[in-house]
């Protein structure tokens, strides 16, 4: 390092800000790199921000898997020679192994990326590294996001199954003086396993219907405590109809045609009280105002969800991306955050309509509505 590190702060003036990028990537063996996270903030100078992750590597060759907990500080400052610098700690850890860490003090004396190893795994002959780009950043655009108009974005989400395709959600999301807005969905879904052996750790995600209260639906005003789960019995004849099917499978499962002898005794209907576990289908949508160029809006969107195989009813693995594209008012714009299998794309796909008041300049003559205000003072869906 070429001198001592100084911040604005030391010098008494309002704090200088640092726009650092950070992209998370994997390479192997015979495997090119792969980006699996990119995450962009403003830092003031002298100030750490910090980035944390979970990530699951999988080697489907060696059948191996490797879950990761990493942590990444990223703390910017300029020298007395006016140069950049990026103090980068890591900490990966791997689950029931030791910390793996990381320092380096990274100079950015030209533009582009450094790229710094963060962790090696060789069960999984995966590594895992960090690509990182630092700017000091100018403060006329900072200031200028104190002009952003009050910026409203009809969102609607579909989950995507290839060729079935449903809404899920269908709101508006308002940022004022360009600030970031979110947005978090979820949803459990229920499905009947097994129970576990005795002596097992209960799951916190399954529920048990041992020991629930019956809910008396003969009962003119049928009540439960708030809160507190219920089970409601079957009629008769859905009683003899369960019957039925249990001596049934009873039955199938006893006889061996083959061998003409006795198999097992079927499980249906025995002791072991039933239960319910839930599965969870999220996303976490983010969408920042960058720049505001004439009538286009320039914006960065973020998102991270997950969808339960509609074949196996289990969880995928969560997907991630950030895109920036630049927008039109009332400009309707798909963002993909899908998978491609057999039967096509399979995931969420998010709809964004910006919508701001546009200022024409003070000489500006008035002009006619367009097209576009016409269609968005329908109150259409988008398309």
């Amino acid at each position: 390092m070429a001198g001592a590190v100084v911040t604005s702060a030391d010098q008494g003036e309002s704090p200088r800000f640092a726009e650092v990028t950070l992209r998370i990537l994997t390479m192997g063996e015979k495997q090119s790199a792969k980006e699996v996270g990119v995450f962009t903030s403003s830092l003031p100078l002298g100030k750490a921000g910090t980035l944390y992750r979970s990530l699951s590597v999988v080697n489907e060759t060696k059948g191996t898997h490797l879950a990761l907990a990493l942590a990444i500080s990223v703390t910017p400052s300029l020298d007395d020679e006016g140069v950049l610098h990026c103090v980068v700690l890591s900490e990966a850890t791997p689950k029931g192994a030791e910390v793996f860490q990381r320092a380096k003090d990274v100079r950015f004396i030209h533009p582009g990326e450094q790229v710094m190893e963060l962790f090696a795994d060789s069960s999984t002959g995966t590594r895992l590294a960090l690509a990182i780009s630092a700017k000091t950043a100018d403060e006329t655009p900072r200031d200028a996001r104190r002009s952003f108009p009050p910026i409203t974005f009809v969102v609607r989400v579909e989950q995507w199954n290839g060729a079935q395709r449903a809404e899920l959600e269908n709101l508006q999301l308002q940022s004022l003086d360009g600030s970031a807005v979110s947005h978090d969905y979820q949803r459990k879904v229920p499905h009947w396993v097994e129970d576990a052996e005795p002596g097992a750790a209960p799951d916190k995600d399954t529920l048990s219907l041992e020991g629930l209260p019956v809910l008396d639906l003969n009962s003119p005003t049928p009540t439960i405590q708030a809160g507190q789960g219920f089970s409601i019995p079957l009629s008769p004849k859905e009683q003899d109809k369960q019957r039925k099917a249990s001596e049934k499978e009873e039955a199938k499962t006893r006889t061996d045609p083959e061998a003409g002898s006795l198999s097992e005794p079927s499980k249906v209907g025995g002791d072991k009280p039933r239960k319910i576990s839930w599965d969870t289908e999220y996303y976490h949508l983010s969408m920042e105002p960058l720049a505001l160029r004439g009538n286009e809006l320039a914006l960065r969107l973020t998102m991270r969800g997950q969808i339960l195989d509609p074949g196996t009813k289990q969880p995928v693995p969560p997907v991630e991306v950030s895109v920036e594209k630049s927008l039109m008012p009332g400009q309707a714009t798909p963002f993909y955050l899908t998978r491609e299998v057999s039967g096509g794309a399979q995931g969420y796909v998010v709809w964004v309509i910006p919508q701001w008041p546009v200022i024409p300049p003070p000489d500006a003559a008035p002009q006619p509505p367009t097209a576009a205000d016409a269609h968005l003072s329908t109150g259409k869906e988008i398309p």
